[in-house]
């Protein structure tokens, strides 16, 4: 996915939040134009990722610094905090694997990094959703695939929301025990994106959890080591979850590439042709 006009407010309106967070209160105009221009500079065909990332190391004067460490652990524990009740969810289910799967959907709900975005109480708005229909549905096909799967790779997104993966990745493996299950995770911290302590912190297995070594809010395969590359071309299933993956994957879009999101904003929406706010499950063909 490319560069929209839009995501220009968006990123920049995630630079004013982040120059709060980070108590930056002189020059901040002078700051806003540096951004801004610099911007201006990031060549059409990039990813909005991409975007985020220049202006992000810019701000922060290239320094590694996990923003939003504190906010990763309470969406985590928050969402833990409800994981019985979810777990009862998939259990009383017609089919647990579906059930799951549209929590994961649902999941995507739990993100920082899109301007204006909210959400409310986390167990209400499971709730809310839990009739909602698809704007894409493939979930059917998803379950048909795992009977011959040996692999699956999921790409992991918000802290919070692999709570919500986590459970879709256990109901799996008590259906098909064989299967291989990885989970990738941020090469360092940015937004609220997964990085290796916020898998654990949610339980997710330590032999799940692959570096992808990725620096950017969205898995983009040329910044990605040759493990987690292997995984993308080798699994028999690929789950992508949320915006920024997609973004970054939408190009190398196939049949084992399942996007898993809600489209929270009008440019990710408009290249799935679906109104803001959609819940999507499916591969991009």
């Amino acid at each position: 996915m490319k560069l929209y006009p839009l995501c220009a407010s968006c990123n920049l309106g995630s630079m004013a939040k982040l120059m709060d967070i980070l108590d930056i209160r002189e020059n901040r105009w002078a700051i806003m134009q540096r951004l801004m221009r610099l911007g201006s500079e990031v060549p059409e065909d990039a990813k909005p990722v991409e975007l985020y990332k220049v202006l992000y190391t810019e701000l922060t004067g290239g320094k590694i610094i996990d923003i939003y460490k504190e906010q990763k652990k309470q969406m985590n524990h928050s969402v833990l905090q409800i994981y019985p009740w979810l777990k009862e969810l998939v259990k009383q289910a017609e089919n647990p694997i579906k059930m799951a799967a549209r929590l994961s959907v649902v999941g995507n709900i739990i993100d920082l990094g899109v301007h204006g975005h909210q959400w409310g109480d986390i167990k209400e708005e499971v709730e809310s959703h839990l009739d909602i229909h698809f704007f894409i549905d493939e979930r059917d096909t998803f379950i048909d695939m795992l009977k011959d799967a040996k692999t699956i790779f999921l790409v992991a997104d918000n802290a919070g929301e692999i709570v919500f993966d986590r459970l879709l990745l256990e109901t799996i493996k008590e259906a098909y025990p064989e299967i291989d299950i990885k989970v990738g995770v941020r090469g360092e911290p940015l937004l609220n994106d997964v990085v290796y302590e916020d898998a654990i912190d949610a339980g997710i297995p330590k032999e799940w959890i692959i570096d992808t070594g990725v620096d950017l809010p969205g898995f983009v395969p040329s910044r990605a080591r040759e493990k987690a590359l292997k995984l993308l071309e080798e699994a028999d299933i690929v789950i992508a979850k949320g915006q920024g993956n997609f973004e970054g994957l939408s190009e190398v879009a196939g049949g084992r590439l399942f996007f898993v999101l809600r489209a929270k904003c009008q440019p990710v929406a408009s290249e799935w042709h679906a109104p803001v706010g959609s819940l999507i499950f499916s591969r991009l063909r």
